[in-house]
């Protein structure tokens, strides 16, 4: 066993290889080439397509995991308490899923705006519906469901070599007992 944390990321990898590549054919211009937990650090002129999921954001330090009752940060709310007598609190556990579209020859401006929003609303979708609430952790900590919580996606660079950035932010529910 380890951290819910973890458990959470190498769940988010698993269901989103399945739904972003082998649920894909290979040929198919949305194919994810890779998906991984880190900063994709790799090629993307060999790997155009990659996603890759993280805990917390490297690119906004406030995007951190934090006590459920009273985060002003959560874009979902609830009344939770965050701690009760006799132990256990509710948490908000935050990441991001990064994302890039690569088209550096011979793919039209429009085709890859498409095909950059249909992963775009691929990665939503499965982030939704990845069931996490089989997670539980050595120090006892409980998984209980992924909630979207922002997005975003941009188009660089231009003259035929069309390149679309993204990224998901998404926060996980916890309680530790």
């Amino acid at each position: 066993m380890s951290m819910i944390i973890d458990q959470i990321l190498t769940t988010l990898e698993t269901h989103l290889t399945e739904k972003l590549q082998t649920d894909i054919t290979p040929t198919d211009a949305t194919y994810v080439d890779v998906v991984k937990i880190g900063r994709f650090q790799e090629n993307p002129k060999r790997n155009n397509v990659h996603v890759a999921i993280t805990h917390g954001d490297p690119e906004n330090p406030e995007w951190v995991d934090r006590i459920a009752y009273g985060d002003q940060s959560s874009k979902v709310q609830f009344h939770v308490p965050s701690r009760e007598i006799g132990g256990g609190e509710a948490w908000w556990r935050k990441g991001i899923v990064d994302f890039g579209v690569y088209y550096l020859n011979n793919v039209a401006e429009g085709t890859a705006r498409q095909n950059a929003y249909e992963l775009f609303g691929r990665i939503q979708a499965n982030i939704s519906n990845c069931t996490v609430s089989h997670l539980t952790d050595t120090y006892n900590e409980h998984a209980f469901m992924l909630f979207l919580a922002g997005s975003e996606i941009a188009p660089t660079g231009g003259g035929g070599k069309w390149i679309w950035r993204g990224k998901v932010h998404w926060q996980c529910l916890t309680f530790k007992e």
